[in-house]
Formats: C-alpha cells, sequence, structure tokens
C-alpha cells in the first residue's frame, strides 16, 4: 500500500488529486467559533511540518503526538513542537473499527494521564 501511495498518489504522481474543501485556517476558524479544540491528526505520517507550523500560526490548539503509527523520534519532535508553541498535546490508538486494517491497536496507544488533564480541563473550559 505505501509503494502505491509513493507511486501513484502522493503530490506531483499520477493519481495525486489536490485537496478540496475549505482551507485549514477557515477549519480551525469555525471549529473555534462553536467553542472547539482543533488537533492535527498523526504529523508523523504526513512529514509535511511546515503545515502543521502553518496550522499553529492559524491557532491550532493541539498536535497528536501519541499516535500507532508515530516513532520515538516522531513522539519528541511533536511533543517539542507542542511545548514551544504551548500546545496541548493528543493521542490515540488510530482504530476505525473492525476490518479496519487496525483491527489490534485499539487502545495500545493512549495519552499520559497529565496530557489528558490538561486536554479536559481546556475542554471543560470551552463549553
Amino acid at each position: 500500500m505505501s509503494d502505491a501511495f509513493e507511486r501513484y498518489l502522493v503530490e506531483g504522481k499520477p493519481g495525486y488529486l489536490p485537496r478540496v474543501g475549505p482551507e485549514p485556517r477557515e477549519v480551525i476558524a469555525r471549529l473555534h467559533a462553536v467553542k472547539g479544540l482543533v488537533s492535527v491528526a498523526h504529523p508523523g505520517k504526513m512529514r509535511r511540518d511546515y503545515l502543521v507550523e502553518a496550522m499553529i500560526a492559524d491557532g491550532l490548539d493541539a498536535i497528536e503526538v501519541y499516535h500507532s503509527d508515530h516513532t520515538i523520534i516522531d513522539v519528541v519532535r511533536y511533543q517539542t513542537m507542542a511545548d514551544a508553541h504551548g500546545l496541548l498535546v493528543t493521542g490515540g490508538s488510530d482504530y476505525h473499527g473492525p476490518n479496519s486494517g487496525r483491527d489490534g491497536t485499539l487502545g495500545l496507544v493512549g495519552l499520559p494521564p497529565a496530557a489528558f488533564a490538561r486536554l479536559a480541563e481546556r475542554a471543560a473550559g470551552r463549553s
């Protein structure tokens, strides 16, 4: 599957389609308007830190630091980025239900209790 993505589906390849929809800045603003918290999902899979930095400038609240596909290097990189910008961190196993290709990952990756407490506290303050 990763070979197919690299050969055909990434930017500049024959099967690539540009993203359609609102820009991240607009999504962040809309979610903030309804008191939501915004986290970028699995940035270590995207490998586009310049997009994460742009979202931080647009008001991003959190970065998914803990993810089943993140290496320890990814965890350190995104935790450092979150700390440098005063952002919350999120995490999870990326489980999408039975037959999702991640059947054995439910609960394997979580969020450290202190990070969860900060996230819950901030969310409660938004309601």
